[in-house]
């Protein structure tokens, strides 16, 4: 699914419950606003790092529902409670280690933030896990859709800029549930694709080293052509020097060729390149 498809499903679900989602925000938000408050003498910060988890778990719990169109109602919120000591510390494991990865560089931090989104998902639909299982569980199932999600996120990015500050954030209440159940919606459609036997990502493993092997030269393969024979008969006169001529005895003449073309013409073999020369009755004569 789509990002839009995501958020068009969410604002479906949302029908009819937008009213009691609100005013659970807004309750959370007044708690919020009292423990601040009370961190100037140092038991609120104390009192947001113990209940903040557990809430989280309680949305989750409440985004589930609407996005599977059940029934809602103000004690969802507190629903993260029957799991408060998995909740705690689920919630500060994962800051724990999403600040020790920002150590490294920011980006890991973001990076493992979006990994360990659908714990709390996860362990909200999966109560027998323990923290540690839902924080692994989540890694795998992020496991190649962190960006999908990431980007599901930046679509909210508009109506954080311009619409809030201009209902001097009151329309906070209406978004947040929106964007909650758009997680919980990315979350059932992860779950949709597992059970409908989509292969699920698998981590990048380099292929081994192939060891190097060192060319051999190729054979050289040599091709000796033999010029075809004349059709018709060439002088020697016109290739070769005119041959010197000597008497050997008074009723025999030979001729003798110059060494070069006795060469040429040893045993009537023609080398590679080589012209064979023909020689006609009349020319015999005349040598």
């Amino acid at each position: 699914m789509t990002a839009n498809q995501i958020k068009i499903r969410a604002w479906t679900a949302l029908t009819g419950k937008w009213g009691t989602y609100a005013a659970m925000i807004l309750l959370y938000s007044l708690i919020m606003l009292v423990l601040s408050l009370l961190s100037i003498v140092g038991i609120g910060a104390i009192g947001i790092l113990i209940l903040v988890g557990p809430f989280t778990v309680g949305f989750a719990i409440t985004a589930l529902h609407v996005a599977r169109k059940e029934e809602i109602s103000v004690s969802n919120m507190f629903g993260g409670f029957k799991l408060f000591g998995k909740a705690l510390a689920l919630d500060i494991l994962n800051n724990i280690f999403v600040f020790l990865w920002s150590l490294i560089f920011y980006f890991p931090g973001i990076v493992k933030s979006y990994s360990y989104s659908m714990s709390y998902y996860i362990l909200a639909d999966n109560p027998g896990m323990s923290q540690a299982e839902a924080r692994r569980e989540s890694v795998r199932m992020m496991r190649g859709h962190k960006w999908h999600l990431f980007c599901l996120h930046w679509s909210f990015l508009g109506w954080f800029m311009i619409v809030v500050p201009l209902t001097f954030g009151i329309f906070t209440f209406w978004l947040v549930p929106y964007m909650q159940t758009a997680n919980a919606v990315f979350y059932e459609n992860l779950k949709r694709e597992e059970r409908e036997g989509m292969p699920a990502p698998q981590p990048y493993v380099p292929a081994p080293a192939q060891p190097y092997i060192t060319p051999q030269p190729s054979e050289t393969v040599v091709v000796t052509a033999r010029c075809a024979p004349m059709s018709e008969p060439v002088k020697v006169t016109e290739l070769v020097e005119e041959p010197k001529m000597t008497a050997e005895t008074d009723t025999d003449e030979q001729a003798t060729v110059s060494q070069p073309v006795t060469e040429e013409m040893d045993q009537g073999e023609s080398k590679p390149g080589a012209v064979e020369i023909l020689l006609d009755d009349d020319d015999d004569q005349k040598l």
